[in-house]
């Protein structure tokens, strides 16, 4: 991996860098020595996403890696000055007594799925346009089973069910600091190994290689 330059992140929780404690991220700048630049934001809409990797585009050198986390499609970046506020439940809870704000901002900015499914398409095919001469094809992860419904992302597996298999019920699902990006150290490591597998030339796949069944309930991480 001699030809390797930087890798670019951006997305949601799952990619985001806000932990002191080792992540997959970590891992990689072990791994790897390169320079990592991470824009991924937790709580964050595909809209923030795709923005703020066309805000990059002209950084980008074809010996790089992109590595883009898709989130919920449902998530909407309302507020231009809060891109994590992206759901209604979060909002309400953020804005209280400006609900009424929200609100009007809610019927002038949100859009249909399917709407949304289109877009997301369109950025996927200016992604591989922009990357087709790049030495590594950018790697396009689901964040959940629903951030999106094209067959080839869906055969690699989505990262909420990575989450959810750590726990013996799947019930507890939890976002914590003890559990940064929503995963146990172990399984940031065999993230980042599997990342590093990728750039090595083998395939990628998140549904099987990763520890199960580490906690027993919620109580093990309070």
């Amino acid at each position: 991996m001699s030809n390797l330059g930087r890798i670019w992140i951006f997305g949601d929780e799952y990619g985001a860098k806000e932990s002191d404690l080792e992540t997959y991220h970590d891992v990689l700048l072990k791994l790897l020595g390169v320079p990592i630049f991470n824009f991924a934001k937790e709580f964050t809409s595909q809209e923030y996403c795709f923005h703020t990797v066309v805000e990059n585009i002209r950084s980008f050198s074809d010996n790089d890696l992109l590595i883009i986390f898709l989130t919920d499609i449902r998530r909407e970046w309302f507020f231009s000055a809060f891109p994590d506020k992206s759901d209604l439940q979060t909002i309400l809870r953020a804005f209280g007594s400006k609900k009424k704000d929200f609100y009007e901002n809610f019927f002038q900015r949100y859009q249909p799925i399917h709407i949304k499914q289109d877009r997301q398409k369109l950025f996927i095919n200016y992604i591989k346009l922009l990357t087709k001469d790049y030495y590594h094809c950018p790697l396009i992860i689901k964040s959940f089973p629903n951030s999106s419904e094209m067959e080839f992302l869906s055969s690699i597996g989505d990262m909420e069910a990575i989450s959810r298999g750590e726990f013996k019920n799947q019930n507890y699902f939890l976002n914590t600091q003890k559990r940064p990006n929503n995963l146990s150290q172990s399984n940031h490591q065999l993230f980042g190994n599997k990342i590093v597998s990728y750039l090595e030339g083998k395939s990628f796949s998140l549904t099987k290689g990763f520890v199960k069944n580490l906690y027993q309930s919620k109580d093990e991480l309070k």
